[in-house]
């Protein structure tokens, strides 16, 4: 893996990770409004750090299944975090069909995303095209 795909790679699970959190935690307070989400967003400006800086980033997500609530829900906030920090995301859903994931996951890897990410899974099919150089 080159320097900038695992530095990406994390930075890309971080993101995703703190995208469930948030998606997971519900607020009580009644008073509360929506807008503060929206003014925070945007209040993030300033420089880009590499290679946010050169354009949209290419990013993988393979996914073992996209089916239920939950599943949507976390494909549809991975997308738009990916849509507000200018990763062009491409999302592979094998349907739970763990053969599809293997291929997909190769697919991903053909691709030339910067970074992929496995959403479960089972790591004896992935880990021989996961380990690849």
């Amino acid at each position: 893996m080159s320097r900038i795909r695992v530095p990406l790679a994390a930075l890309s699970l971080a993101s995703v990770s703190a995208l469930l959190l948030a998606g997971c935690s519900q607020s009580t307070d009644a008073s509360k409004s929506g807008d503060d989400t929206a003014a925070s967003a945007s209040a993030a400006t300033g420089k880009k750090p590499a290679p946010f800086s050169k354009g949209a980033v290419k990013v993988a997500l393979v996914r073992q299944s996209g089916a239920g609530d939950y599943f949507e829900q976390w494909g549809n906030g991975a997308k738009a975090q990916a849509k507000a920090l200018g990763i062009d995301l491409t999302v592979y859903d094998a349907q739970a069909d763990n053969a599809k994931q293997a291929t997909d996951l190769s697919s991903a890897i053909n691709s030339g995303a910067q970074a992929i990410i496995v959403d479960h899974g089972f790591p004896r099919r992935s880990s021989p095209r996961s380990t690849r150089p």
